[in-house]
């Protein structure tokens, strides 16, 4: 596959397909990490365990309103 690089003020971007991007199962804001090993990018998708911090903080209130029960009970 051959990507272009399309610069974007003073950042630069590449254009992945559709199906590219399904396949990987990405989606628009997908964080990537990127790493260079001789003359070659490597880019792979950011694990699970790396989200962003509005993220963990709805996943956090998502649990205390619904688990409220359980950890009162557990707090005693």
């Amino acid at each position: 596959m051959i990507l272009r690089l399309k610069k974007d003020g003073d950042k630069y971007s590449l254009e992945f397909d559709p199906q590219t991007v399904e396949q990987l199962g990405l989606s628009d804001g997908a964080a990537l990490h990127s790493q260079i090993n001789n003359g070659s990018i490597i880019l792979t998708p950011a694990s699970q365990s790396e989200i962003d911090q509005p993220t963990l903080d709805s996943a956090i209130d998502n649990v205390v309103q619904n688990r409220n029960n359980v950890l009162k009970k557990l707090a005693e």
